[in-house]
Order: structure tokens, then C-alpha cells, then sequence
């Protein structure tokens, strides 16, 4: 196993130890707060989420997002448990009972795994974008049809020869990129962008 740039890799391309371990630092993190906090409130306990323990499952996500259910599941677990205790904390009577989609509702939070998605969205746009000034990116993603416009066509879906690569992050988010209505697509800055996938539904 080895870490660069604060992401653990194994063989063979493996990123599940890098998993574990935001896992079990984001876990961490996550008793710190809910054992630390005096005076529990859903606004005070939001903001310690989102900048103490969700930048640690976020962190590089472009590099080594997963596709495996278990993996996806262990990193949301974090969010989940988080949200019931610290609900449960506020007033026990009240929220017992709450889902998971409901807790995230009253916390004003997307699950991780679309956060994950629309931080792989992003920075296509972003890689669309230097197409015009950088030829590093020239052909990063090449369209489906060679005489349409770049802008707001579907990408050829590249060609995966191992499960290594099936998931990697040219593949998975060209899959995504295709989903998306054309309308958001064609847009034509990137707060408008960031704001239309943002709003995408999960």
C-alpha cells in the first residue's frame, strides 16, 4: 500500500483501505462532535459536519469514488449515524422515529454519494472549459459524433477493460454527463452549471 497525496492506494488499484481509513478518522471526528457540543442544536451541528467530518470523505472522491454497494454504504453510514444521534441528542421524543431521508431533510444535507456525483460533474465542465486554452484536454473527452459540437453533446463511452477501469473517473462520469438534460448541459457559465446539477434530484 502506498499514500500519495493523502490517498492510500493498493494492489491491484484498489482504493478500499483508503475507504476504510476516512471511515474510521470521519467516524472519529463524528463522536468528538456529538460527545463535545454543550448545547445541541441542528444548525450548530450542521456546521460542525460539514467542516470537520465530511472534507475527510470528500477529499480527492474524484480519484477514488467507489462503485462497490458495501463501500458506498460504509461511507454513508458515517452521515446517517451522525444525523439520528445528533437528533436524538436535540430531543429524543420528537425524532426517534425520523428516516434517514427525513433526518437529512431537517439538516438540509444531499447524501454523500450524490455529493460524490456532483463533484465528478463539476470538474467535467471544468476539464470542458480548458478545452480552449489547454491541449492537455483536447481530447479528454471526445464526443459521440465527430461533426457535432462539443457543447451539450453525449461523450463516447470509453472502452473499460478490466473492473479497474469501469469505475475510474473517465469512465463513471462520462455515464453521468450523458444523463444529463441537454438544457444543462448547454449551459454556458459555471455557477449556472453548479447551481442546475445542485438541485438535481437524488
Amino acid at each position: 500500500m502506498v499514500k500519495d497525496l493523502g490517498v492510500y492506494l493498493s494492489p491491484p488499484l484498489s482504493f478500499d483501505c483508503h475507504i476504510d481509513k476516512i471511515c474510521l478518522k470521519a467516524s472519529y471526528s463524528t463522536s468528538r462532535i456529538l460527545k463535545s457540543i454543550i448545547n445541541p442544536n441542528i444548525k450548530t451541528y450542521r456546521r460542525c459536519f460539514i467542516s470537520y467530518v465530511r472534507p475527510i470523505l470528500e477529499y480527492a472522491s474524484i480519484v477514488w469514488s467507489p462503485s462497490k454497494i458495501c463501500l458506498i454504504n460504509k461511507i454513508e453510514s458515517i452521515q446517517k449515524r451522525f444525523t439520528k444521534v445528533a437528533l436524538l441528542k436535540i430531543d429524543y421524543m420528537k425524532y426517534h422515529n425520523y428516516s434517514y431521508e427525513q433526518r437529512l431533510k431537517i439538516f438540509q444535507l444531499d447524501t454523500l454519494q450524490h455529493r460524490r456525483l456532483v463533484i465528478d460533474l463539476l470538474e467535467c465542465f471544468k476539464i470542458l472549459k480548458c478545452k480552449h486554452s489547454d491541449p492537455l484536454y483536447a481530447n479528454f473527452f471526445p464526443p459521440s459524433a465527430p461533426s457535432s459540437s462539443r457543447r451539450g453533446i453525449s461523450f463516447k463511452y470509453p472502452r473499460s477493460l478490466s473492473d479497474v477501469t469501469f469505475n475510474c473517473f473517465h469512465n463513471r462520469v462520462v455515464r453521468a454527463w450523458n444523463s444529463l438534460p441537454l438544457s444543462i448541459r448547454n449551459l454556458p457559465s459555471f455557477p449556472a452549471f453548479k447551481r442546475a446539477i445542485s438541485c438535481l434530484a437524488q
